[in-house]
């Protein structure tokens, strides 16, 4: 299963990371999730890419775990 996770929007494209490969990724908006927000998790799932709510809380969690741990 592949997963990428949306940096940032640019134009008509979203900026994303491979989550397994660490490579960056444009992929146009319109074959994103109408939904898709930057920091959300997409996967590919049955020939389609959907937002994983489940994978996004999981990484914004542990994102905000370092921030806390760097102002400790």
């Amino acid at each position: 299963m592949k997963t990428l996770a949306i940096d940032r929007f640019e134009g008509e494209y979203g900026i994303c990371q491979d989550l397994d490969t660490k490579e960056i990724v444009r992929c146009k908006k319109n074959s994103l999730p109408p939904e898709a927000e930057e920091g959300d998790v997409l996967v590919y799932r049955d020939g389609s890419i959907i937002v994983d709510r489940e994978l996004t809380q999981k990484r914004r969690a542990q994102i905000q775990k370092l921030v806390d741990e760097l102002w400790e």
